[in-house]
């Protein structure tokens, strides 16, 4: 199983990602989006968010290069 991206009161165990999702329409879009960022190496959690069109990362900076956008 997955390490959790935080406990409460204590700082997240890996660094996270915020990223903006659009087009998804319902409960299915947005679990096809969380089980295909899941997937990734080096994900080590993922939770999506239908009403706002974010999803939240968890990222092993060890196995995950991040380029900034432009």
């Amino acid at each position: 199983m997955k390490a959790q991206p935080s406990v409460t009161g204590f700082a997240p165990l890996y660094p996270m990602l915020e990223l903006t999702v659009r087009g998804m329409d319902c409960a299915s879009c947005a679990r096809n989006v969380e089980a295909a960022l899941s997937a990734l190496p080096g994900v080590q959690h993922v939770q999506v968010f239908l009403s706002t069109e974010k999803a939240k990362v968890a990222i092993d900076p060890e196995r995950v290069t991040v380029c900034p956008s432009v």
